[in-house]
């Protein structure tokens, strides 16, 4: 039995599922002490209920900022990080004391940014476990013009982030090509949840919806003329009006009408992309205006066959049946989906613990996607 510290990033639901995932397999061999910030709270209260043992600590966090009509800032988040940046020190020494006092033998990062400095200053060992590295290994001779530009520019923040770690895990629903010389990045897929894998699947008759936020509220008037029910989540409100059934927010509900929807349309998170693929449902990814990582997720997405990218802007009806229309020739690409990461992560967790210092090597991805137009990704 190990002793592992784990702390998570604020932003998005999709760190929590994928650090929940992974505190399902360890937590019955494992003591554990999760840091996270208030954004997140509530949802692990609630998922930690049948993991009583977890210990469960605040972690000072960071969070995206929008503009007026959902775009994603990186000004205003950048601006509102001023403060925290100030304290960082203040806060690198404080939580240098609450992991001294539970002696870990591990930690674990999802593209959060104190753990790993504490764990430098420590001496501790220290795992990053993230999607958000992908941006620092993939190869950007295999993107358009718009994206490389883009990658190139903010490739740099994700260093200035995460500083440090021994071993980069990246999970990511699609294969990408790496660079030269990231051989320290390893591609390992997603992490599916155990109730995910335990439900029963089948091609149903309704349609998934997840919105962030409640910024793509426009969605909803151009969903209510298909002839089919729509399901929605994230909207900010509930009730039923015509075809479409407002949900509040609940995992068990989701993923029930995930497994018996017949596909899913969502900005494109890795994380929520990922698990629908691993269950069988093309995806329809709208990435947030302005968010570059979604909009990275959505061109691999194309490019895979699983599914379909579209800006905000395009949102329209006749989209919506256009992706409708294609969900046989996505099924068919899915079958070959396979980027599930569980045994790897763990693996590599055990040896880390155990004291090995070389873990089984693995080959950079060197193939290459044919290029789509600029304008789909944009």
């Amino acid at each position: 039995m190990g002793r592992i510290v784990i702390s998570l990033s604020g932003e998005g639901r999709g760190h929590a599922a994928r650090m929940l995932t992974l505190l399902e397999s360890l937590a019955d061999h494992h003591e554990i002490l999760v840091l996270a910030p208030d954004s997140i709270n509530a949802f692990l209260h609630t998922a930690l209920r049948h993991l009583p043992a977890i210990r469960h600590e605040h972690l000072p966090g960071l969070s995206f900022h929008y503009k007026v009509g959902g775009q994603l800032s990186y000004g205003r988040s950048l601006l509102h990080a001023v403060p925290f940046v100030v304290k960082l020190p203040q806060m690198v020494r404080h939580l240098s004391d609450t992991v001294q006092r539970f002696a870990p033998d591990l930690a674990i990062a999802d593209f959060e940014p104190l753990l790993p400095r504490v764990s430098a200053k420590l001496g501790l060992r220290c795992l990053s476990l993230d999607h958000q590295h992908f941006l620092q290994a993939v190869d950007p001779r295999a993107l358009p013009t718009s994206l490389r530009r883009r990658l190139l520019l903010l490739r740099p923040s994700v260093k200035l982030f995460c500083p440090r770690a021994d071993i980069h895990l990246v999970s990511s629903f699609y294969r990408y090509p790496q660079r030269t010389n990231t051989a320290q990045f390893e591609q390992v897929g997603v992490l599916l949840r155990r109730e995910l894998m335990q439900q029963a699947r089948s091609i149903g008759k309704h349609l998934v919806v997840y919105a962030r936020r409640g910024a793509s509220a426009t969605w909803a008037m151009k969903l209510k003329s298909l002839d089919l029910p729509v399901r929605l989540y994230g909207f900010d409100r509930e009730g039923r009006d015509h075809n479409l059934d407002f949900r509040p927010i609940s995992t068990k509900q989701f993923l029930d009408d995930l497994c018996g929807s017949c596909a899913l349309v969502t900005t494109a998170g890795n994380q929520l992309v990922g698990e629908a693929l691993a269950v069988g449902k093309p995806v329809l990814a709208i990435p947030e205006a302005g968010n570059f990582e979604q909009q990275l997720n959505g061109f691999f997405l194309q490019q895979s066959g699983y599914g379909q990218c579209v800006a905000v802007a395009d949102v329209s009806p006749n989209l919506f049946r256009n992706f409708l229309d294609k969900l046989d020739c996505f099924r068919e690409s899915i079958q070959r989906f396979s980027e599930i990461g569980n045994a790897r992560v763990l693996e590599v967790i055990e040896q880390m613990i155990g004291g090995h210092e070389r873990i089984v090597e693995h080959k950079p991805v060197r193939h290459r996607f044919p290029t789509i137009p600029n304008e789909v990704a944009a």
